[in-house]
């Protein structure tokens, strides 16, 4: 079971080998996803290979005539493979994977944009995957807030202003 964060991509291959049967071989990557904060404060997806699983098959015929050789090819390779795609390929697929994500994402993020009536700038928030599939959450980024420079003072709220004035009509504190 993938928990929330991630997906499985199974990629079915042919390996053809010379002077020998050519095999099945079932390449599952267990893929999560997350949200990365990059300097300046963008955020974007990223994504981490977790675990390669490979499943080399010989069929049945094969096993017969290869004399066993089939069976030892397969207890050899199917871990070896597996680590070799984590440790070599892995940093490529999750390039690969995040850039493919973060493209769609761009495009939900303009399409929010210009849906908004206020043409507010959307921001990547979270990405979590269901049985439905990849949930991805952006909302507007509030506004700045201007920094106030040292020894800069704000002026007094107006219910402040307000309560000197009263007490002079004599309303409020007799």
């Amino acid at each position: 079971m993938i928990p929330p964060d991630g997906i499985k991509l199974e990629a079915p291959l042919k390996v053809a080998i010379e002077n020998f049967f050519d095999a099945d071989l079932d390449v599952d990557l267990d893929v999560r996803f997350s949200v990365a904060i990059r300097p300046g404060g963008a955020r974007v997806a990223a994504a981490r290979l977790r675990d390669v699983s490979v499943d080399m098959i010989f069929h049945l015929a094969e096993h017969i005539a290869s004399l066993g050789t089939a069976t030892a090819a397969q207890a050899l390779v199917q871990p070896l493979a597996a680590d070799l795609l984590k440790a070599f390929l892995g940093p490529q697929i999750e390039g690969s994977v995040a850039r493919s994500l973060q493209e769609v994402i761009n495009g939900l993020l303009e399409l929010w944009r210009t849906g908004d009536p206020g043409r507010r700038v959307h921001r990547l928030y979270s990405l979590t995957a269901n049985a439905g599939g990849l949930v991805i959450v952006g909302c507007p980024v509030p506004p700045a807030q201007p920094n106030p420079l040292p020894g800069t003072t704000f002026p007094d709220p107006p219910h402040a202003a307000r309560a000197p004035a009263a007490e002079a009509q004599g309303g409020v504190g007799r």
